[in-house]
């Protein structure tokens, strides 16, 4: 496979999602034909085994993108991996790498949707057109919705410590957090 060369100058996206381990923040950055050439994971908290599996996610994800790799590919082998920090709300988030695959498949967003699809459709070649405003309007939408703190398990929401179970309420060491 040819390998593309990364231009000077790209533009792109953040979208920041809560997960068991803490906020994540992916940029997604495309060609000047709408094209993901590279992605950017990163923790908000600094350091730790989480955090260079995530810059790791990242790394691998820009290589696939570099070789040819679609994002549909690269979804169906991250969506579902689950781990021990499962975060649960009003969207189910079961690792960092299955919220990797719900923010690639939010930045993939088609225009349209047909009644019996679902309103979010993985593109699968890369001549599909990439469409800036709705992808944004998924991306607002991903930003509203409240984590459920109280159905955190094994990590605090917060800072994504230990979260520990006492007197009937879970309780963080690390930064204080708690919920009764």
């Amino acid at each position: 496979m040819t390998k593309k060369q990364r231009p000077e100058l790209l533009a792109g996206c953040t979208i920041r999602m809560a997960t068991g381990c803490g906020n994540m923040y992916v940029t997604i950055n495309e060609t000047d034909e709408g094209i993901p050439i590279e992605v950017f994971c990163r923790l908000g908290k600094a350091g730790g085994c989480a955090s260079s599996q995530t810059e790791a996610l990242g790394r691998l994800i820009t290589l696939g993108f570099k070789h040819g790799m679609q994002i549909s590919e690269i979804v169906e082998e991250l969506r579902g991996i689950s781990c021990h920090q499962t975060l649960l709300g009003k969207k189910k988030i079961l690792s960092c790498a299955d919220a990797v695959a719900q923010i690639l498949v939010a930045y993939t967003v088609k225009s349209d949707p047909k009644p019996e699809e679902p309103p979010v459709k993985v593109v699968t070649d890369e001549s599909s057109i990439f469409h800036h405003d709705q992808v944004m309007a998924e991306v607002e939408e991903i930003m509203k919705q409240e984590t459920d703190k109280s159905s955190a398990t094994g990590a605090c929401p917060d800072c994504g410590g230990p979260i520990a179970h006492e007197a009937g309420c879970l309780l963080c060491h690390s930064c204080g957090w708690s919920k009764c």
